[in-house]
């Protein structure tokens, strides 16, 4: 299949800075270039890293993981526009899981005019942006509840076209965990998105 040159940035949960994070998605990834798309997946945590925040108001602790997050996800983008100029980098899409949801959130954030579209698989902690550009899609675990303010109102997902879609999913199978048929029912959402 010819590449269609649309960069998708991954950003892997949280996994205890273990390290090797960005291969536990290889069947949503490897889904992803295998219909053309340029995926970059980053390794965010080294074993000697401080370790992520589990006690306080998490949306605060946590804060400073996410800003290291989103400095990666900028060097990332930068070092891609330098070795691979051709790339259609209108079109970017940023997506990540859990820890890296939120990390990818808050990048939409702050640098929402650098991305195309958004994709949150159950991010927890950090809201969702508000708006219309970039576009936002999330899919939801069936057994973690995202905190208050993180997901976006009916009446804000009418009027900014936000999509929240929940799935038969736990939180913690999203990664290479998933069943071959929740990988089908992921594979195929996350598709129908990037190509409406």
């Amino acid at each position: 299949m010819n590449a269609n040159r649309i960069p998708v940035i991954f950003s892997h949960g949280w996994g205890e800075n273990k390290g090797g994070d960005y291969f536990i998605y290889s069947y949503l990834t490897g889904f992803l270039a295998s219909k053309g798309y340029f995926v970059v997946s980053i390794q965010h945590e080294l074993p000697t890293d401080e370790m992520l925040a589990m006690d306080g108001k998490l949306q605060v602790t946590r804060k400073p993981n996410w800003e290291r997050g989103v400095r990666n996800i900028l060097f990332v983008l930068n070092t891609m526009k330098k070795e691979f100029p051709d790339l259609k980098y209108r079109q970017l899409v940023v997506m990540g899981h859990s820890n890296g949801g939120d990390m990818t959130s808050l990048f939409a954030h702050e640098y929402p005019e650098l991305i195309h579209k958004v994709i949150a698989l159950d991010n927890r902690r950090m809201a969702l942006p508000r708006t219309k550009t970039p576009e936002i899609y999330t899919l939801r675990s069936n057994d973690y509840p995202a905190d208050e303010g993180v997901l976006p109102s009916e009446k804000e997902k009418e009027k900014y076209g936000m999509v929240v879609e929940f799935t038969p999913i736990h939180h913690s199978s999203m990664d290479n965990d998933v069943t071959p048929e929740e990988r089908k029912n992921m594979t195929e959402k996350v598709l129908e998105f990037l190509q409406k």
